[in-house]
């Protein structure tokens, strides 16, 4: 099993709210959450801070309990939250496996460096990787940057989807633009999320299979998707 993306004590931010789980008192009692609360105003972009961790009995994921700005406490995975990065002293744990490699291909300075702000068991901060990141060469800038996309988001190969979810969750559309449309049930574009679609959540649009998707290239460049209906 993979170790768990953040540690107690770190400081993280919202970045899906949708991902907590409000009806979970059973696991609130186990993490210790005394001020639990299941339905609190929990919300995109909060500042909370992680206070317990644990891992859900069946799906495997880590689950934390964090603690809001108003000290109510919320459960949410680890899908939910990301590094607060703007706080460049927050806590990094890197694997040994990278933390080897950044050895191995440094310069005598750039060990210098490694040796002075990283520790033995991979514990470093924000602002030591990106440090790093300014003495590295071109090819380990790149490297350094794709390795903790905790520090630098903004260097993401990916488009952030999740403001373009619409009033019913994942939709784009609401369902009653999409019923206008003449598709029934959720036979539209949405966009991925954790549950069904795993790493591509806010990355990608899932297309239902209730309806077939044509993909058709435009003489101008670029492409058009046709949605049809099945057996016509």
């Amino acid at each position: 099993m993979k170790k768990s993306k953040f540690q107690i004590g770190q400081t993280v931010t919202v970045i899906d709210a949708g991902c907590r789980y409000p009806n979970y008192s059973e696991m609130a009692d186990k993490m210790g959450l005394t001020k639990w609360k299941g339905d609190g105003p929990i919300a995109n972009d909060d500042i909370v801070k992680i206070v317990a961790v644990d891992v859900h009995p069946s799906s495997k994921k880590y689950l934390y309990g964090v603690t809001l700005p108003c000290g109510a406490q919320e459960i949410i995975s680890e899908d939910g939250l990301k590094l607060y990065a703007d706080n460049c002293s927050s806590t990094v744990k890197i694997s040994r496996e990278i933390l080897n490699g950044y050895w191995d291909a440094a310069t005598t300075e750039q060990r210098e460096y490694i040796n002075k702000h990283f520790q033995l068991n991979g514990t470093t901060t924000a602002d030591a990787i990106k440090g790093l990141r300014d003495i590295a060469c071109d090819k380990w800038r790149k490297i350094i940057m794709s390795n903790h996309p905790e520090v630098f988001p903004e260097d993401s190969k990916y488009f952030d989807l999740k403001g373009l979810r619409g009033d019913d969750g994942s939709c784009i559309f609401t369902m009653k633009e999409a019923k206008a449309a003449g598709f029934s049930g959720n036979g539209f574009i949405q966009i991925a999320n954790a549950i069904f679609d795993g790493e591509y959540k806010n990355r990608g649009f899932y297309l239902s299979d209730s309806v077939n998707w044509e993909f058709h290239e435009t003489e101008c460049g670029g492409w058009v998707v046709v949605p049809t209906k099945k057996g016509k």
